[in-house]
C-alpha cells in the first residue's frame, strides 16, 4: 500500500503540470498542408508555444470548413495592403513573401486590403480568417517530427517562427 501512495504522489503533479502545459503554453498538430513549406512539411507533428498576440509570421490554429480544425501562417494583419503577384505577395509595399500555391488555389484580386477584426492567413485555406475563428497563436516551435522519416527534425527544433 506504500508504494502506490508513494506512486499516486509523484504522478498526480507531473498530471497536473503537464495539463496546465497543454492547456496555456504547449500546442500540438499535425501539419495537412504543403503551403507552410519550407517552415513545416505535411504530415509533420509539431510541439509549440502558444502566445496571446498574433503578430505577422505567425502560425495560428483556428475553426475552418475543412476540418474541426485548420493551420495558418498569417500573411497580413488587420489595416494591411496585399499586392499579389502570381505566387508572390507584397507586404504593405514593403516586404515580399513567396506563397506556395497549389493548382486549386485562386486568387480573387491583385490587391486587398485586410478587413477590421481579421487576419489573412496562407495555410490550409488562403484568405481572410475572423479574429473569432483563432483558436491558438505558435511563436516559436518547440519540436517538429517527420512521421515519414520517424525522427525529428533537428533544424526545426527550438525554431523561432520568425
Amino acid at each position: 500500500m506504500g508504494w502506490s501512495k508513494r506512486l499516486f504522489r509523484t504522478l498526480l503533479p507531473l498530471l497536473v503540470l503537464g495539463l496546465v502545459l497543454r492547456l496555456f503554453l504547449i500546442q500540438t498538430l499535425i501539419i495537412q498542408t504543403d503551403r507552410l513549406d519550407p517552415h513545416l512539411k505535411r504530415g509533420d507533428l509539431v510541439v509549440g508555444i502558444k502566445t496571446s498576440t498574433p503578430r505577422r509570421g505567425d502560425f495560428v490554429v483556428y475553426d475552418c470548413i475543412q476540418r474541426r480544425l485548420c493551420v495558418g501562417r498569417i500573411l497580413g494583419v488587420e489595416g494591411d495592403r496585399l499586392d499579389f503577384s502570381g505566387p508572390k505577395v507584397a507586404i504593405n509595399k514593403t516586404t515580399l513573401q513567396e506563397l506556395v500555391l497549389s493548382d486549386a488555389t485562386q486568387l480573387r484580386s491583385e490587391a486587398l486590403v485586410v478587413s477590421p477584426e481579421t487576419y489573412y492567413l496562407e495555410g490550409d485555406e488562403l484568405g481572410e480568417v475572423s479574429v473569432a475563428q483563432i483558436r491558438s497563436v505558435l511563436s516559436r516551435i518547440l519540436i517538429s517530427i517527420d512521421p515519414n522519416q520517424g525522427g525529428w527534425r533537428s533544424d526545426r527544433t527550438l525554431m523561432a517562427i520568425h
